[in-house]
């Protein structure tokens, strides 16, 4: 958050922040590769009906 600060992206001192999910087109790739190039990565947790959700991103 403080690089965002930096760069003038945030200018506040609160900031609210939810995990609603926001479609994006970025190419799937294995794991390995997302870690060494810190590009978009697989994740996944479960929901509150129990279900497990995965995504890449």
């Amino acid at each position: 958050m403080s690089e965002c600060r930096q760069k003038g992206i945030i200018e506040d001192q609160v900031v609210a922040i939810d995990s609603t999910p926001i479609d994006a087109y970025e190419e799937k790739q294995p794991r390995k590769h997302s870690k060494l190039t810190g590009n978009a990565d697989w994740g996944c947790k479960k929901g509150s009906f129990g279900n497990t959700i995965i995504w890449f991103g």
